[in-house]
């Protein structure tokens, strides 16, 4: 057994820096990867790479100056080499000093190889069902083709290392089918896909076992299946009332493909109470017509005032001399609501919903606004989503601030479209109008409270109970309303003390009476007839008259006059009193705190 000993020293030399990267490659490609480092010596560095790769690959430096070297990495990848994990190259840099003054960096880098992407896919509709076509694909050790849909177009464009097609895209697989095939023909199932919708497909290829990995998404290709039916355009609230409400709906004519089918054909309109489908239950038709040239109806004698509706379209055609229903679609009216602020600053908050076959997302909505008699204007616009919108009016539109016991009424204006080329855009749609009162602020009373009069009240001491008188002036100016409930008093019986409610009237006055004492505050709340509270009022407070004024004799021979020592007759609201009496040597001849009066009859306490 023998023992070592290892000094280590901190050396004035600085080891090489690499600059970390890692990358991906699309297979059948050629990696060219400049590698860098520095050394902050300035000392010269030596490059060099380890890995599987290398063959094939290749490494070979191409600087090496003072401080500074570089070194290029190349690599023409193959098909095979797509796999999950990453390809791991060591690169290490060395400062070329004396053995045993060398400091190096080594650092991992890492590359992944993915997939192409199929190339050139194309989606062509065949009436109901969409047929997907494609390249041959060039990687023909892939195991599968997967195929993805989705409604309507997501512009997702994926980045060098990002494979497969993510769920945040909102697409779904519906298929997968082998490397080797260049088409798909999509029937939605055999059901055939909706009419008149537009929809869009993505491919990427799976690689298979030990490997695996996956490709980047092709280019994403869109179709409107046939537009054979009518489009649902219009359900517009335009007249708000309890009981003669209107609401005008419209819808296209059906479009290219109609041709194919037999007439005669039939629109029938159903409406419903409500927003919801609620599966379809519930409605009651409302109209039929027998032209496809008949694209607008309108609903009257409706309570748009207090309900919203949905309207159900059916078109049928004619098969075996019957008519039978070729596609149905439904949407809602806008509805509206309005709710102020009870309290605080002046604000109105509207929000609005509606189930809709077309996109309203992203789009701006209008907001007109009246005050209750004068004509609407557009005060803003707030984009809106799939469902609905939101706003809060703080009366910024003027500049002049909304006024509280005002009333204001409200529509909303909604815009959206199809995206589907040959229907009309932009769908404008209006809410039913919504008026809501700003009410008046319930505001704290000016509270007075009576006034105790010392110098009268010494002269005349009056024993308790006591009383305090307390009196108010409601707010009811500016903001403030009129409109109060009742008042809560309050008080407390020290100023570190907690406010206790002495109770509520509905006078501007209360008398606190039956007290030992008149200190203590007072405040007072006013409650409107919507329940809610004001802040409390100013707090007045009163205090006792304080007065303590002792004799300096005492003759306790029973004639009545001075047989006691105590305070004098104006003395009150005295709560407690130690008193000691000391002789003329120093000595305690007496000490008591029972009486705050004191009261001492002139014997000793023992």
């Amino acid at each position: 057994v023998r023992d070592m000993q290892i000094l280590v020293r901190e050396g004035p030399n600085r080891p090489p820096v690499l600059e970390p990267r890692d990358t991906c490659i699309v297979a059948g490609t050629t990696l060219e990867w400049l590698m860098r480092a520095t050394d902050p010596d300035g000392d010269r560095i030596t490059l060099t790479a380890s890995s599987g790769l290398i063959p094939p690959a290749t490494f070979t430096q191409t600087v090496n100056a003072p401080g500074a070297a570089s070194g290029l990495f190349r690599w023409a990848t193959e098909c095979s080499d797509v796999r999950d994990e990453p390809y791991l190259v060591v690169v290490r840099a060395e400062d070329q000093l004396p053995i045993g003054q060398r400091l190096a960096d080594l650092q991992p880098w890492r590359i992944r190889v993915v997939g192409p992407p199929p190339e050139n896919l194309v989606a062509t509709g065949q009436g109901k069902d969409v047929l997907l076509t494609w390249d041959p694909y060039v990687c023909r050790n892939a195991s599968v083709i997967r195929v993805y849909r989705r409604e309507g177009p997501s512009g997702f464009e994926p980045d060098t290392c990002q494979t497969g097609i993510p769920a945040s895209t909102g697409f779904v697989l519906i298929a997968e089918v082998g490397s080797g095939e260049v088409s798909y023909l999509d029937n939605n199932g055999g059901q055939g896909l909706e009419s008149g919708k537009e929809f869009c497909y993505m491919l990427y290829a799976e690689f298979p076992a030990p490997g695996r990995g996956q490709s980047l998404a092709s280019n994403e290709a869109c179709v409107a299946v046939e537009q054979d039916i009518p489009y649902l355009t219009h359900v517009s609230v335009e007249a708000t009332a309890a009981s003669s409400g209107q609401v005008t709906v419209r819808w296209t004519q059906p479009g290219a493909g109609v041709e194919l089918l037999e007439g005669p054909f039939q629109y029938r309109l159903y409406r419903k109470v409500g927003q919801g489908p609620d599966g379809g239950q519930g409605y009651a038709p409302v109209a039929r017509f027998d032209r496809l040239a008949d694209t607008v109806f309108v609903d009257r004698g409706l309570n748009t005032l207090g309900e919203a509706y949905r309207y159900k379209l059916e078109f049928y055609h004619t098969v075996g001399g019957r008519l039978a229903l070729y596609d149905s679609t439904s949407a809602s009216s806008v509805r509206l609501e309005a709710e102020a602020t009870q309290e605080g600053e002046s604000r109105i908050s509207l929000s609005w919903g509606y189930q809709v076959p077309w996109e309203n997302a992203g789009r701006l909505h209008r907001i007109y606004r009246a005050v209750e008699g004068q004509a609407f204007v557009l005060i803003d616009s707030v984009a809106g989503t799939g469902a609905g919108g939101a706003y809060e009016d703080l009366g910024a539109f003027g500049g002049q601030g909304l006024l509280r016991g005002q009333v204001y009424c409200y529509y909303v204006e909604t815009v959206g479209a199809y995206g589907i080329a040959g229907l009309p855009e932009p769908l404008l749609n209006l809410s039913q109008q919504a008026c809501v009162l700003l009410p008046r602020v319930i505001c704290a009373p000016a509270l007075t409270l009576d006034e105790l009069d010392c110098e009268r009240f010494s002269v005349r001491e009056t024993p308790p109970p006591y009383q305090n008188v307390l009196e108010w002036v409601p707010q009811v100016t500016g903001d403030c309303t009129e409109e109060i409930a009742y008042y809560t008093v309050y008080f407390k019986a020290r100023l570190d003390g907690e406010w206790e409610a002495l109770g509520t009237t509905e006078e501007t006055r209360y008398v606190h009476g039956g007290l030992e004492s008149f200190a203590g505050c007072y405040r007072v709340t006013a409650t409107g007839v919507n329940g809610v509270e004001s802040g409390p009022s100013n707090e007045e407070c009163k205090d006792n008259c304080l007065s303590f004024v002792l004799p300096n004799i005492i003759t306790p021979n029973g004639d009545g006059r001075n047989d006691v020592f105590r305070p004098d007759r104006e003395t009150g609201f005295v709560r407690s009193t130690r008193f000691t009496v000391y002789n003329r040597w120093g000595g305690k001849v007496y000490e008591g705190s029972a009486d705050p009066y004191i009261n001492w009859d002139g014997t000793s306490s023992g």
